[in-house]
């Protein structure tokens, strides 16, 4: 068959206009589509040609809907039955839009739908176009593109057949679930069409509408946290909600400052591998909370859930989380978002500090548009609450896209402080098993604190010592104390001591030196503490500070008043003796006289108010029984003997 010929006379004039049914920024809304094709009327002159090809590019800022998922269903191939003359059996729940289309065929418009077709790898969003009449089904396949970076959309209708039309008029419904939401910003926005003929003939054109009523770019988000079990001491899932109104920020990052005293049972929880947490494959068994979010603009956001895990260190913290949301929405699988978030532990109070990485805004070239946000830390017996009463806060930093950062508090407090026990039992001992505490001599000292779970915890302890211990001021001075600069650094030259305490927080015992730290506004250092985490809490660091003065009565007096809002079962601190013993006896520890004599005052106050003051005498040890002394005596006799008879035999 002869190939058509004359095709470069027929004249094509086309045109597309599109707008939306409201002009309110950052909604959800329905958008009309009229595209006209100039028909000749003249029944002598040459036909208009038909439209082979429409691409239509809308203005950045129109995108997918986030809410339009809900209740949404995607038309499979089998039920749109393209190929045949059939018309489609796509569910009603597929159906997101209507047409009309004018032809100079047929004395009525051809009627119909539109429809979401079921994604395919690579090609998410499909659309079909289908309009009935007069025995006649006209079906169009298209496809949209969406920019990965901004979610401008590019719809495409090709290869459409030869049907002569002077206007096809698409409606894509409104509502809350409309496909479609408005730009977030106030202004002219254009569409641009190419549409080609079957003649090879190509037109483009343009339509602008308004969008109008924005108000002031203002990032201002809601901020709402807390426990659900308040009760001092106890466990309890802790919540934490973000909610953002409309406008062009969105959420990016978030930044979470905790109460003091708020903390985690993570010895309990078998922390998830590095690799597994970066892609979202952590096991069940590391879960230790709950993720919801709300995407999409509108009175209804489209909500998914996810799961929070716990993991170990990241970015230079000793621990962290992994937020995990599988993004399945209606028909759409958009993938995995993970987040990570590095949990921080203030090493003077313990408090804990969560860093988010930037959230997502956009995925699949859908615009998230994140509205809400709540984690739930809801593993049993995970959370521990504060046994302090005050009044506190859970302070959170709030970053856009754009950069800009609020910050947000919400109040915090516990109660029933007041029904906790609080009984303190502290042990002090002179010497060990290998050196007995004697006169002018330095000495090992040993202090054991021990604490039964269920109590307030320690917020001071206060040490006086007898005056049989003395205070070794060629150790116990500023010039030779460590600088701050060096203890920071892990340099200072010498340590006096080492100290171990036991949590039920964490898996394995926290330990390290003591040593000397250089204070400017007092007179005598300080004594710190320099607990390290092991095993797993290997980066988990706790610095405890004594304040160390010499009384109007020349005993020495060491108070921790700064210690932080943590369960302890034991703490146990040894100062050495020798060049770097702190402390020296005064007398014999191992006379009656002396032991008599040598009573310490200990004062205890809990994070709760309650207070303790005992008056204790210290533990001796390393002196020997009066037997062992008797048969040491004889010993020494002996071999005085022994000594006078060899010197006897020589003078013979």
């Amino acid at each position: 068959m002869p190939q058509p010929t004359g095709c470069e006379a027929l004249r094509f004039e086309a045109g597309l206009q599109l707008k939306p049914q409201h002009g309110r920024p950052d909604e959800p809304a329905g958008f009309d589509i009229d595209l006209k094709v100039k028909q000749n009327d003249d029944p002598d002159g040459l036909s208009s040609p038909t439209v082979r090809k429409v691409q239509v590019r809308l203005p950045e800022g129109v995108a997918i809907s986030p809410p339009s998922a809900w209740g949404l269903d995607g038309c499979s191939d089998a039920a749109t039955k393209l190929g045949t003359a059939e018309a489609a059996v796509c569910p009603e729940t597929s159906k997101i839009g209507s047409v009309a289309i004018d032809t100079p065929l047929l004395p009525n418009p051809l009627v119909g739908d539109v429809f979401l077709r079921s994604p395919q790898p690579g090609n998410l969003f499909r659309l079909l176009i289908e309009a009935r009449g007069s025995g006649i089904v006209i079906k169009l396949p298209g496809t949209v593109l969406r920019d990965p970076q901004t979610g401008q959309i590019t719809a495409i209708f090709d290869n459409n057949p030869q049907l002569p039309f002077s206007n096809l008029r698409m409606s894509l419904r409104g509502g809350d679930r409309a496909p479609l939401v408005n730009p977030a910003t106030c202004g002219p926005k254009t569409t641009t069409t190419e549409i080609t003929a079957h003649t090879g003939a190509v037109v483009s054109s343009s339509s602008t509408f308004n969008i109008e009523g924005c108000g002031p770019d203002v990032f201002a988000p809601s901020f709402s946290a807390g426990v659900q079990n308040a009760v001092a001491g106890k466990s309890g899932a802790f919540s934490l909600t973000l909610r953002r109104a409309g406008g062009p920020q969105v959420l990016r990052t978030l930044r979470v400052e905790m109460p003091k005293g708020l903390l985690a049972r993570v010895g309990d929880v078998p922390l998830c591998d590095d690799s597994a947490a970066a892609n979202g494959a952590c096991g069940e068994q590391s879960r230790v909370g709950s993720v919801t979010v709300g995407a999409g603009a509108g009175a209804s956001p489209y909500h998914l859930g996810g799961r929070v895990y716990m993991g170990g260190p990241y970015k230079g913290a000793p621990y962290s989380l992994s937020i995990v949301v599988p993004a399945i929405a209606g028909p759409f699988d958009l993938g995995t978002v993970v987040v990570r978030a590095a949990v921080a532990i203030d090493r003077n109070d313990t408090s804990l500090t969560i860093a988010s990485d930037p959230m997502p805004t956009i995925l699949e070239g859908v615009p998230l548009n994140l509205r809400t946000l709540n984690v739930t830390m809801d593993r049993d017996q995970f959370m521990v609450n504060p046994t302090n009463c005050s009044r506190a806060s859970v302070d959170g930093v709030i970053g856009s896209q754009t950069g800009t950062e609020v910050a947000r508090s919400a109040r915090f407090q516990v109660a029933d402080c007041a029904a906790l026990p609080f009984k303190p039992k502290l042990t002090l001992t002179a010497g060990n098993a290998r050196r007995s505490p004697r006169n002018g001599l330095t000495m090992p000292l040993t202090a054991t604190l021990k604490m039964t779970p269920g109590q307030a915890n320690n917020r001071l302890v206060r040490v006086d010592l007898p005056r049989t211990v003395n205070a070794r001021l060629e150790v116990i001075n500023n010039d030779k104390a460590c600088t701050m600069e060096q203890f920071i650094a892990d340099r200072c030259p010498q340590s006096i001591g080492s100290a171990t305490a036991v949590t039920p927080l964490l898996q394995e015992p926290l330990t390290g030196p003591i040593y000397l730290v250089r204070n400017p506004a007092r007179r005598l250092p300080d004594m710190v503490v320099r607990l390290r985490g092991q095993g797993t809490a290997s980066l988990v660091a706790v610095d405890v500070t004594g304040k160390i003065t010499i009384n109007r009565n020349l005993t020495l007096r060491t108070a921790f008043d700064t210690i932080p809002d943590v369960p302890i079962t034991s703490f146990k601190l040894s100062l050495v003796a020798g060049k770097r013993g702190a402390v020296g006896a005064i007398g014999n520890f191992c006379t009656a006289r002396v032991r008599k004599a040598s009573v310490a005052r200990l004062a205890f106050r809990a994070q709760s108010g309650k207070r303790v003051n005992v008056n204790q005498r210290m533990k001796v040890a390393g002196c020997k029984s009066a037997r062992q002394s008797a048969k040491a005596k004889r010993g020494r006799g002996a071999k005085r003997a022994a000594k006078k008879r060899g010197a006897a035999r020589s003078a013979r």
